[in-house]
């Protein structure tokens, strides 16, 4: 049934025309000489961006005219009537989803008068309430970036951006706005979704072509219609060749010769030999388009190659790696460990003009990955180690425990349709497929497979606290296939743009978490086994989802004041299908294969979703616009809670923990692991008891999590959130607009899991003190309470049970507010400014419902945050006469939060029994128990000062008739600020001040340059 209905769907959206991806309009009112409208008058724009050369409109009634989705670049615009001179407007630059308004004069005259025009570009858009910031082509290659995308959007005012925006080479990014789930944030390609098929599904591993983009647009507020969530949504518009043969061939390295070192005598002292530089890098390319048959079809090709190496900070290889009689790590200094990554991608595209209504584009575009290496030298894979390093390992993984391995393709297919059926009535369509195995790493083909992997809880032997080696874990073994189509139709007059679409998709994925030989983990403090963990072998989830949404939308504009308002239905469905679903293995923790019966999951989600806006030219002279927006959004459907929460393998516990005492030394558990009660064997070894949910591990039928099937369907259950904004846009200068605006955003239809086998009073508190320490929240020193269930409690296996928060007391608060400010130029000279900051801060409060969810534990539950302000921009100039380009991008970010789980606290069991008066469930007296030492509460925490980064570019640029080239370097980390990202979290109970808690395991890479080559002909 559900293949069916895929298949069918697809059938359709090659039938019909579907939503055009949002592209930039034309607008304005022509009037007489005497300020009277003229209906009927012809208004034409034109330009080299157009295959058809042409788009036009003739104004209504009240004398407006409106020309909608125009590709970005130079146009110009000619109105012409009979019996009234012709005027152009030449020079009009347009760009993302802007709506320029563009006001004519005419007068009478003769027919062969022509009047040309010029001016700069509106720089004020009065008549969107969309938020949005875009780049064209020419501004993203002058940047001193990455040539990805994380790079683009650290320069974006209004969005917060992970880690990974900083990286030195094309890394998957995740970014949101406005309090939004971190992993928010959606990449578009032609308007349609290319991300993974779970995690958000709002991007993905894929390397988006950044650098043959025509443009690029990031919306961050204000979406209509065409929008599923509420997110930020950053869109490429790709090249697609044109009457002129044009390319660009591209070039720059870096490396060890181009790399300083921002190591201090602090970051020395706790271990980091060598700053995480660049040890080799290059990134090569050649790109060329042009006509097939002139103004009839256009072709656009690309080659593109990279590869990075970089070192991962205090880490090395062990001495004691693949030696079945070994335990413990030997550091090796002789070995040391870098990430290497490397892509090879090609693409091709065709634009046909089939008739002078109808468009055509096809693009196929396939990436080869390569990341990691073999654990061997000359060693299978696509990456073979050297004599003095790896490619594997990382600062939590040593490199013959790491999985951190990729070999795969990528293929992603595009299509789109466009027809100008009259000069009022526009069709479109388009489909996209991207598909890809191995998703999640894999682990190297010479892998320590065979051996048990040991996690040691403490940092000593020359590694860091809670590290792994010795063997692999788990790997990975993946396929995601996505599939996303759309079909509108737009009506437009001058006072009015009508669209109407239907957008559909199919998210695919299958994940597989393959075990080592043992299916087992060890987990040592200070050298001695103290837990192990075991699981099912090769345990395998799929899962399918799938969306349909139908809108409309309209904005009307009478006199200075637009209106938009749109309503859009949505419905979403998964299941999980009978194939891939278990394990065909079999082990002593499975005596049969487990497998299970396709599962319907969500079945269905029905939502109707207002959104809507006005802006107001208030004083009519296009320069000053105040604008409203509000609108409801749904969270994202993809296989994720929870698409995927009624899938009986995911539901099924495929992993347990054990408190282990390894008596006799011999590092083999010679408990009955699959008996759950505490055992003492003859040989010495000592095996805490089975608790809680793992007294349920490999157990179908009742033991699996129950899901409340109310969660999984009906109107208005799905994951939602409202927003509503105020903005004030004005032009300071020409060329020249400050934008200040207000955003609300608040977030509901939260679910929880609730072990219905206890309850509050099944659980006894017991408070220990943090220890004194100065960098702890007021010096530490403060009580924390912790709950811990009665061994009467433990003894019985948890019985899940997801559903409404709202089941348990009111629903929790949870919102944002904040002020966004931009500054955006665009100065006749060469200058290209933006710049903004982004001040706010969240609520959420769960303190009604959290207390009588399980534990009685409120800890936590009021956060609020404070206000924190981000700031974000980029700035480009090219001297005039001596043509030397000058770039620069800067992002300031507010000092780091340390969560609790920032601040893990191992208390010995012993110190545990003295506080609670016994030992906690199934845990040993030479165990430990986890506690966290900050929180969102009272006990707050934040390091660092402001995290600043500068990049600069600097380049000759040599023109030689329609030939340009840039010779330039890049500086990355201008200052050679050195601040961490990312920090040991185990505070450690034996060690003097906590050990090495709070010591940077990751920093900034210092400032190095990179050469760059461009020619574009």
């Amino acid at each position: 049934m559900y293949i069916a209905a895929r298949y069918l769907a697809m059938l359709i959206v090659l039938l019909v025309p579907a939503s055009a991806f949002a592209q930039a309009s034309i607008t304005g009112v022509v009037r007489d000489s005497s300020g009277g409208v003229i209906p009927g008058v012809t208004v034409e724009a034109a330009s080299p961006a157009l295959i058809e050369k042409v788009r036009s409109a003739v104004t209504d009634d009240g004398g407006l005219y409106r020309i909608v989705d125009l590709r970005p670049g130079t146009y110009t615009l000619t109105f012409t009537l009979p019996g009234f001179t012709t005027v152009q407007r030449e020079g009009l630059e347009l760009a993302g989803t802007v709506t320029v308004t563009i006001p004519a004069v005419l007068r009478v005259g003769a027919v062969q008068e022509t009047i040309t025009v010029t001016g700069a570009t509106p720089v004020v858009d009065v008549q969107s309430v969309r938020t949005q910031t875009t780049l064209n082509a020419d501004v993203i290659a002058a940047l001193p970036a990455t040539r990805a995308y994380g790079s683009l959007l650290n320069a974006i005012p209004g969005l917060t951006v992970d880690n990974n925006g900083l990286a030195v080479t094309p890394t998957m990014t995740f970014f949101s706005s406005h309090g939004g789930p971190s992993n928010e944030g959606k990449v578009q390609v032609n308007g349609m979704t290319v991300g993974a098929a779970s995690g958000g599904g709002g991007v993905g591993t894929l390397v988006y072509d950044t650098n043959n983009a025509e443009e690029t647009s990031v919306v961050v507020a204000g979406g209509l219609g065409e929008s599923e969530t509420g997110g930020p949504v950053m869109n490429f518009v790709p090249r697609s060749g044109g009457n002129l043969f044009s390319g660009q061939s591209f070039f720059n390295t870096a490396g060890e010769w181009s790399s300083g070192n921002n190591l201090d005598d602090f970051l020395r002292s706790i271990g980091i030999p060598e700053p995480a530089g660049i040890i080799n890098s290059y990134d090569a390319s050649v790109a060329l388009g042009g006509p097939i048959l002139r103004d009839k079809l256009w072709f656009f090709g690309s080659y593109r190659k990279l590869t990075t190496a970089q070192r991962v900070e205090g880490i090395f290889g062990n001495a004691n790696a693949f030696d079945a009689s070994r335990w413990d790590y030997l550091r090796d200094d002789g070995l040391s460990v870098r990430d290497v990554q490397g892509r090879t991608m090609y693409q091709g595209r065709a634009t046909a003009q089939l008739t002078p209504k109808n468009r055509v584009t096809f693009s196929q575009e396939n990436q080869y990955r390569c990341q990691g290496s073999s654990e061997f030298v000359g060693g299978e894979g696509c990456r073979s180690r050297g004599d003095d390093w790896t490619a594997m390992g990382s600062t939590t993984l040593s490199p013959e425990a790491s999985d951190r391995y990729f070999d795969f393709p990528y293929y992603l297919m595009q299509g789109t349709w466009t027809a100008t059926a009259t000069n009022r009535l526009l069709l479109e369509a388009a489909f996209s497929r991207l598909s890809y195995s191995g998703g999640a790493g894999t682990g190297s083909p010479d892998g320590a497979f065979d051996l048990i992997q040991v996690v040691e809880q403490q940092a000593i032997d020359g590694h860091p606290a809670d590290f792994g080696y010795r063997g692999i874990n788990t790997v990975g073994d993946s396929y995601q296939n996505i599939k996303n189509w759309r079909a509108s139709a737009s009506y437009v007059t001058g006072a009015h743009n009508v669209k109407a679409g239907y957008q559909g998709g199919y998210q695919g994925a299958n994940g597989g978490t393959l075990t080592g030989v043992h299916q087992m983990i060890y987990r040592f403090s200070n050298r001695v086994p103290n837990q192990f963990t075991f699981r099912l072998p090769d345990f395998r989830t799929a899962n399918r989802t799938m969306t349909t949404a139908l809108y409309i939308q309209d904005t009307w504009t009478r006199g200075r004041l637009t209106v938009q308002g749109a309503l859009r239905y949505d419905r979403a469905w998964s299941w999980a299908p009978a194939e891939g679903n278990g394990t065909t293995e079999t082990s002593r923790f499975n005596a049969a294969p487990i497998s299970f019966e396709q599962t319907p999951s969500v079945d269905a989600y029905n939502d109707i979703s207002p959104r809507g806006g006005a802006a107001y030219d208030l004083f009519g002279n296009g320069k000053t616009a105040i604008k409203f927006n509000f609108g409801r959004y749904l969270a994202p459907a993809t296989n994720d809670a929870p698409y995927t929460q009624n899938n009986p393998a995911s539901r099924i516990v495929v992993s347990a923990n054990r408190s282990w005492q390894d008596g006799n030394r011999n590092y083999v558990v010679d408990c009955d692991i699959l008996n759950p009660a505490e055992q003492v064997t003859p040989g010495g070894d000592t095996c805490g008891a089975l608790t809680g949910n793992a007294l349920n591990f490999g157990k179908a039928g009742a033991n699996l999590t129950q899901v409340n099937p109310e969660i999984l369907r009906g109107w208005g259950t799905r994951r939602y959130d409202w927003q509503w904004g105020v903005d004030v846009q004005q032009e300071l200068v020409p060329r020249v607009s400050l934008d200040v605006n207000y955003n609300r955003r608040w977030f509901g239809n939260f679910t929880v899991t609730d072990n219905q086998a206890v309850n509050p009073t099944d659980y006894e508190p017991w408070t220990i003190l943090a220890p004194v320490d100065s960098r702890l929240p007021g010096g530490g020193g403060y009580p924390i309470t912790t709950y811990t269930q009665t061994a009467a409690a433990a003894a019985r296996a948890a019985q899940n049970y997801v559903t409404f928060e709202s089941d348990f007391g009111d629903a929790r608060t949870n919102y944002w507010h904040g002020v966004d400010l931009t500054v955006r130029a665009r100065l006749g000279s060469g200058l290209t400014l933006q710049g903004g900051t982004s001040t706010g801060r969240s609520i959420t409060d769960t303190c009604a419902t959290v207390v009588n969810i399980d534990s009685p534990d409120p800890r936590g539950c009021h956060n609020e945050e404070p206000f924190q302000t981000t700031l974000r921009g980029l700035v480009s100039y090219t001297v005039p006469k001596i043509d030397v380009l000058i770039s620069s991008t800067v992002r300031s970010q507010p000092e780091v939060q340390i969560t609790g789980a920032g601040s893990t606290y191992n208390v010995p069991n012993t110190v545990v029994r003295s506080l609670l008066g016994r030992l906690p469930p199934g845990g040993l007296a030479t165990g430990n128990t986890t506690i966290q030492l900050t929180d969102n509460g009272d006990n707050r925490m934040y390091v660092e000062n402001r995290r600043t980064q500068i990049d600069m570019r600097f380049a000759k640029i040599l023109r030689f008739g329609r030939t340009r080239t840039d010779i330039g370097v890049d500086l990355y980390n201008l200052l050679n600020t050195n601040y961490a990202l990312g920090y040991e979290s185990n505070y450690s109970y034996t060690q003097p001040n906590g050990g090495t808690w709070l010591n940077p395991n990751s920093i900034l890479p210092p400032r190095f340059a990179r050469l760059n080559f461009t020619i574009n002909y």
